[in-house]
């Protein structure tokens, strides 16, 4: 047969491309086109010739254990690869796609064109990126000839090409696809790739080889399907194939220059200050005549034909930024979101969804939960509606957008939850079944995955089984609890064990609510990990400053579990052991003394402690700072307790009224670290005892934060002392 390769090199997302590209298929029809694009969706092909909105991207996953699980191929009304398939199949022309599957390319780096050069290429257009460097090229001129643009793609594709493995292994690949679409046609081949490319398919086939064959594998961890997605979304992508910075203003400059139309930019700009005054919005004319003056002076400067987009912001930003506010302009803040472009993409009715994505949709349908427009909040008792409690577990788990818990059900048994639609729904869905077909098995195994990362911190481990407990995965729950209780045993840290009992202590009470068959297994990680944090307790060496504030958090751990796991075995005798040991210590740091004192205070009888006994303890510490630490750390374990016995704070006052004033500001960091924990209105009944009624209006109205206030009160000492000196009196 009589062939020939004919290549055009792409930008991704190029207006001038896509003209281009469209034009030679319409006017000049090929043999065939070949796109570099997933081969693995060469099945599906023909679901890009229905009635799509776009923008869409191609989602492809694999297993996890292939590396990198996913991988998007974004489509828009600009882009290149969208036109030249769609000319394609207008015209009956076959058309392939065949870029390796990623799974296959042995490279963990986003490919990218060599660095140096960028910033050679930059620098010689005195621009900032690549993206800009390629628009001064390509687009900005807009009138170039199909000879000309392809002349211009393959220098610069032979400029920023990156000699590597895996881009070598890429056009081995598109090279066998090329041989194998030349063993069909006879004519030429338009192949559509990126410029960087050509250099290195030319090599590979001049080699007359036969061609590798390649399947996709017949498993469904394996896929590709078809996901809406948004321009603001390609705006937020980075990176060599992802995205690309303000695609509203490109997806205006195609329509415009399809259409014969000049001036883009500009016309932009005149909409949108109409558009800001109708809606009684103020826009200076001054403002818009700089902005508008300004930008055509740029663009003249930098040799544009016309306004391009960064000439259009570089004058906003000269013209309207006078201050640290100007970035707030009206004006600016609309532009931005003008270029990033509002679309959001909607697959066509008839397009094939992955199995996950289906049964997915169709629950959240079944159970009236499925996301819409409209933000609304759902409540849900795990007592009586495990299964929407599940599902809903099941997205958090699989990172669905559009779905918050917002309250969960540790307090009253009732979860609150946020549900709305946002342009990320669907296409987090898709993204989500590169871990199974179905819920369960995609659950699993994003929990597996977790569960992998976790090593050996039983607060981790912990985490991922109360999170398989609320997904209803009962089989993971039981392979967790046995890995959970070997980390538990072998715990040496206070504050990941601590840790790790809180998340056990909520998932026994939520396997409580949910009617869990595992409720007394996670029990008796409960009853282990208390008694291995009491062994830890006890021969706990006296710790630092910084370890301390963690140790005293930790002690909660454990008064909670006892509180809330009434029903299990656990022992009051060892704690209270552990507990009297630390309190006595004296090589332990004050914090943890005082928060080991609070814990007993919390398991005694509080109406039977003597206010001598607070006396007592107080009086034992011998410096004011000891003291602020000691009041800090028995604070967050006895803050319910000593509220209800105001002879504390009482004994307290008393304690610091003996304290010189450098001494009591010596104290201060931790008295102010200790009531902190205090909400406001506990907070004002307590100085209300100490100070009375108009003294606490006086405070409430005295507007200053605590570390100037600290330093007024120093200054002030400093100048009773100066005075007392100079006039021979007690400052007292």
């Amino acid at each position: 047969m009589k062939h020939t390769v004919e290549f055009f090199g792409v930008r991704h997302h190029s207006p001038t491309a896509a003209l281009l590209v469209a034009e030679r298929i319409k006017s000049r029809p090929p043999a065939a086109v070949l796109i570099e694009g997933p081969t693995e969706f060469n099945p599906a092909i023909q679901e890009l010739s229905l009635d799509h909105t776009l923008p869409i991207m191609i989602y492809s996953w694999a297993p996890q254990d292939e590396g990198r699980r996913g991988v998007y191929y974004p489509l828009s009304s600009y882009s290149p690869e969208w036109l030249a398939l769609r000319a394609a199949m207008a015209a009956g022309i076959p058309v392939r796609f065949i870029d390796a599957p990623f799974y296959l390319i042995n490279d963990d780096e986003e490919p990218s064109p060599a660095s140096n050069r960028v910033s050679e290429l930059c620098r010689k257009f005195g621009v900032d990126d690549l993206d800009a460097a390629i628009d001064e090229l390509i687009d900005v001129a807009g009138n170039l000839s199909y000879d000309e643009y392809c002349h211009r793609m393959e220098m610069l594709g032979s400029i920023l090409r990156r000699e590597d493995a895996a881009g070598q292994q890429r056009e081995r690949f598109m090279a066998d696809r090329i041989r194998e679409m030349q063993a069909l046609t006879d004519g030429t081949i338009l192949v559509v790739c990126g410029a960087a490319h050509i250099d290195g398919l030319r090599a590979e086939l001049s080699h007359n080889q036969r061609p590798a064959q390649w399947q996709q594998p017949e498993d469904d961890r394996y896929g590709s399907a078809l996901t809406p997605t948004s321009y603001a979304a390609l705006d937020a992508l980075r990176g060599y194939r992802a995205g690309q910075p303000n695609p509203g203003f490109y997806a205006a400059l195609f329509d415009d220059r399809s259409r014969g139309i000049r001036g883009t930019a500009e016309r932009l700009l005149m909409e949108l200050i109409t558009e800001l005054r109708q809606a009684k919005q103020r826009v200076s004319v001054a403002d818009a005549i700089a902005v508008l003056t300004t930008a055509r002076g740029l663009a003249a400067l930098r040799g544009h034909d016309e306004v391009w987009r960064t000439d259009l912001l570089d004058a906003m930003t000269a013209s309207l930024v006078k201050d640290n506010r100007g970035e707030d302009h009206p004006l600016i803040e609309r532009i931005r979101t003008l270029l990033r472009g509002t679309e959001v993409g909607a697959l066509a009715a008839g397009s094939t969804r992955p199995p996950l994505v289906v049964e997915l949709l169709t629950e959240l349908e079944t159970l009236g939960l499925k996301p819409e427009v409209t933000q609304r909040l759902v409540s849900i008792d795990v007592s009586k509606g495990p299964a929407q409690s599940q599902l809903l577990h099941s997205l958090l788990v699989l990172g669905v957008a559009g779905v918050t818990l917002t309250e969960s059900a540790q307090r009253n048994g009732v979860e609150t939850w946020q549900l709305g639609w946002i342009p990320e729904f669907e296409s987090t869905l898709v993204e989500a079944a590169r871990y199974g077909g179905n819920r369960e098995e995609a659950v699993i195994t994003r929990l597996l995955e977790r569960l992998g990362l976790a090593s050996d911190d039983p607060e981790f481990i912990a985490d991922v089984l109360l999170a398989a407990l609320q997904c209803g995965v009962h089989d993971l729950v039981q392979t967790i609890t046995m890995r959970c209780s070997s980390l538990i045993g072998q715990a040496r840290q206070l504050t990941s064990l601590g840790a790790a009992m809180n998340k056990l202590v909520d998932a026994y009470r939520f396997g409580g609510l949910s009617g869990n068959s595992e409720l007394s297994a996670i029990g008796d990680l409960i009853v282990a990990s208390h008694a291995r944090f009491c062994e830890l307790l006890l021969a706990l060496p006296p710790a630092s400053d910084e370890e301390a504030t963690d140790i005293v958090l930790s002690l909660r751990s454990p008064l909670q579990a006892m509180e809330r796991g009434a029903s299990l075995d656990l022992s009051a005798t060892i704690w209270r052991t552990a507990l009297v040991s630390t309190a006595r210590d004296q090589e332990q740091a004050l914090a943890v003394r005082g928060a080991a004192t609070g814990a007993l205070w919390v398991m005694e009888d509080v109406a039977t402690t003597r206010t001598g006994a607070i006396e007592e303890q107080l009086n034992r510490i011998n410096s004011p700072v000891d003291l602020g630490e000691f009041v800090f750390g028995l604070l967050q374990l006895a803050r319910e307790v000593v509220t209800r016995r105001p002879e504390f704070v009482d004994a307290l006052d008393e304690e610091l009224g003996r304290l010189s004033p450098a001494q009591f500001l010596a104290a201060l960091p931790g008295l102010r670290r200790a009531f902190a924990a205090y909400p406001p209105r506990e907070r004002a009944d307590i100085a209300a005892r100490l100070l009375g009624d108009t003294a606490v209006k006086a405070v409430a109205d005295f507007d200053i934060d605590e570390f100037a206030l600290a330093e007024v009160i120093s200054f002030e000492h400093y100048l009773l002392d100066r005075l007392s000196g100079y006039l021979g009196v007690d400052n007292d």
